[in-house]
């Protein structure tokens, strides 16, 4: 009986725990698109853009994003991160977890860019060389630095696949998200 009551007590905090993310009226699909290592960046572009525009017609649809691992899906590519100027120290932190995400993911799911800008339809291309940090990461990143100050920053992730033409690129700060449980970047 005290177990069961120490459970429902976590859960019901669970519950009231801010996600970051708006889960009413929320649905979340996952696809399969195809061999990406096979597959052009155009041609996965256009794929995506071509899925959004369907499912966006679709009655009772109010917005679309796109996101290679769901938020608490446990999924996510997690990446070393060189922050240019920033020496980690032994045992200290310097991984991040990095998603793609397109230009209309954040506001479909609800949440807040708190500085700065959202991604656009332009930053969507390899060669963009843009990144949305959460508030955490950029305090960890940039300790000492407001959250407002990271935009234009620079740093390097490792993407998910060596033979992207994007792989082992510098990218730019170009916003900060409000905190999420579970998020790294």
């Amino acid at each position: 009986l005290v177990g069961a009551s120490l459970l429902g007590r976590s859960f019901l905090r669970l519950l009231e725990t801010d996600t970051g993310i708006q889960p009413e009226h929320l649905l979340t699909v996952s696809i399969t698109p195809g061999d990406a290592r096979t597959t052009s960046a155009d041609a996965t572009l256009e794929l995506y853009a071509r899925l959004r525009e369907a499912v966006a017609t679709l009655p009772g649809v109010h917005a679309v994003g796109l996101i290679n691992h769901a938020p608490f899906s446990g999924g996510g590519v997690v990446t070393p991160v060189i922050v240019p100027g920033r020496e980690f120290q032994a045992g200290e932190d310097s991984v991040a977890i990095y998603r793609l995400v397109d230009a209309s993911d954040f506001g479909a799911v609800g949440q807040r860019i708190v500085v700065g800008r959202s991604f656009t339809d332009g930053d969507m291309r390899p060669t963009a060389g843009t990144v949305i940090v959460n508030q955490a990461t950029a305090k960890r990143f940039w300790p000492g630095v407001g959250v407002a100050d990271v935009l234009g920053r620079q740093l390097t992730v490792f993407k998910q696949l060596t033979i992207r033409a994007d792989y082992n690129q510098r990218v730019d700060a170009t916003g900060a998200r409000v905190d999420a449980p579970n998020q790294r970047v």
